[in-house]
């Protein structure tokens, strides 16, 4: 029997979800997070003529884990409601935690581009250690 798929959207996406996503292959990067979820390298160049193409497939099937999931970005000039914005750090290949992963962030509503679910692989949680 295969297991089922689950998935996570704007509205049950929390940290230390452990996702992936084909639609992190295409992204651009300026000066922080590569910003994932578009469609291919023409659209990467539409909202940013500054930002890089990072175009990278090995992102299809890399596991990360949400280190923030917060609605914000909205507009009242523009009547743009807040979206739901999420930053994810790229996992060792063994699914352990690696605190020099690569960062994406992306948008999961009211924003473009927008990946509206994700898949879940498990949950993490997160240990502070005080040494």
């Amino acid at each position: 029997m295969e297991k089922e798929i689950a998935y996570r959207t704007a509205a049950n996406i929390f940290v230390g979800d452990v996702i992936r996503s084909e639609h992190f292959i295409w992204g651009r990067s300026w000066l922080g997070p590569v910003t994932v979820g578009y469609a291919g390298p023409k659209e990467d160049r539409e909202d940013n003529e500054f930002a890089e193409t990072d175009h990278d497939d090995s992102r299809s099937s890399a596991c990360f884990v949400v280190e923030e999931a917060d609605f914000k970005g909205g507009s009242f000039t523009q009547c743009r409601p807040d979206g739901k914005y999420v930053l994810a750090r790229r996992l060792h290949d063994d699914g352990t935690y690696d605190p020099d992963g690569k960062l994406v962030e992306f948008w999961m509503s009211n924003h473009s581009p927008c990946i509206e679910q994700v898949e879940l692989l498990k949950a993490m949680r997160r240990k502070i250690v005080f040494e």
